[in-house]
């Protein structure tokens, strides 16, 4: 069997869509909002890092935000932890770290992508309770034409 023929094979049979429970996977259609509310062990620290790994290996996502109560919480749970992003990562798609900017970026032959802590696009949240929005947060006493 060819090299690139076991690796495949290695990836079909160990790969995350293998193994994960169904519940695990994302949702089929289009949606917004993907949330997962489970218990300790039940893997969503794993499931947000397939995720972004996924979506960045796909080119769906140039900017991510990995969002957590603190930024030691995103780096240490959503990053290094033992089911993080870098942990997690195949090497043909593993991120250069950065603690001191808080930035991961995935090498691509066609334009850099990156997951930056605490920033705006994609938005993955990991044990937190969000506060309520207000309607001003939500943008409804915007004046039209504004954003």
């Amino acid at each position: 069997m060819s090299e690139f023929a076991t690796a495949l094979a290695e990836v079909l049979e160990s790969g995350w869509a293998s193994t994960a429970r169904p519940n695990q996977l994302p949702p089929a259609g289009d949606w917004f909002v993907w949330l997962a509310i489970a218990g300790r062990g039940w893997g969503k620290t794993r499931v947000l890092s397939e995720f972004v790994i996924d979506n960045v290996a796909r080119g769906a996502a140039k900017r991510i935000a990995l969002v957590a109560a603190t930024a030691a919480d995103a780096r240490d749970v959503m990053v290094e932890g033992e089911s993080g992003i870098l942990t997690v990562s195949p090497a043909w798609c593993r991120p250069l770290y950065e603690p001191s900017k808080r930035r991961l970026t995935w090498p691509n032959a066609r334009s850099r992508r990156r997951s930056v802590l605490m920033n705006q696009s994609v938005c993955v949240v990991h044990n937190m309770i969000l506060p309520r929005l207000t309607s001003s947060a939500r943008g409804e006493d915007r004046r039209p034409g504004t954003t």
